[in-house]
């Protein structure tokens, strides 16, 4: 945690919502980072001591800088980083202190870990996923670009794990399975075989629903 009189380095926050909430919280519990604005698409503010800035106006004036998508909905988050791709954001791990991340884990960048998630070793996580409160992420895994951990869901060993996939509250993924690109797997399911893409999973044994809509709003 920063201290007064510590180098700070601004990092602007793209939301203004719940999730938004939550990134604050850890942004303040990191040295060396501080909120310098939420970029918004509204005068909408989930804190009234930090400066807004409306996204079209940010979009104009500002390149290179230290930026984080703190939108818990995975495919608006894809959706975000590709209108950002031109203006050469950086975008940093954020990544709580009592978060265990093995030193053999490779990380991609936007990632958000929260508070007391687990990695454990020779896992592979992409870029801006988001890694909930207490989840487990086991040895030799792999997660790709923009999924989700939900709080308390486990992926056991050898897992991966597509681009956009939501993983429910407190769900459990057996090892060695494959879940293809933006499936959901719901709250609670045990997912003991591969699912295909844009797949609902429900239940334990996590069985197959309906084939979801590009796009489709799960939270």
């Amino acid at each position: 945690m920063a201290k007064d009189g510590d180098k700070m380095d601004d990092i602007y926050l793209c939301g203004a919502g719940g999730h938004a909430k939550v990134i604050i919280d850890i942004i303040e519990n990191m040295d060396g980072l501080r909120v310098g604005a939420l970029i918004v698409k509204s005068s909408s503010k989930i804190n009234n001591k930090l400066k807004c800035i409306d996204e079209d106006d940010f979009l104009k004036n500002y390149k290179g800088i230290k930026v984080f998508i703190g939108v818990g909905e995975n495919f608006n988050r894809k959706k975000i980083s590709q209108k950002y791709s031109s203006r050469n954001f950086i975008y940093p791990n954020l990544i709580h202190p009592s978060a265990v991340i093995s030193k053999n884990v490779k990380m991609g960048f936007g990632n958000v870990i929260m508070p007391n998630a687990v990695i454990n070793s020779s896992s592979i996580i992409g870029n801006h996923c988001v890694i909930n409160t207490n989840s487990v992420i086991e040895h030799d895994c792999k997660l790709g670009d923009f999924a989700t951990l939900a709080p308390s869901s486990v992926i056991c060993g050898n897992c991966s794990i597509g681009e956009g996939v939501y993983i429910g509250a407190n769900a459990s993924v057996i090892h060695s399975m494959k879940i293809s690109a933006w499936s959901v797997i719901g709250s609670q399911a045990t997912v003991v075989t591969d699912v295909n893409e844009n797949s609902l999973m429900l239940g334990v044994p996590a069985k197959y629903k309906r084939t979801l809509e590009k796009g489709e709003k799960i939270l």
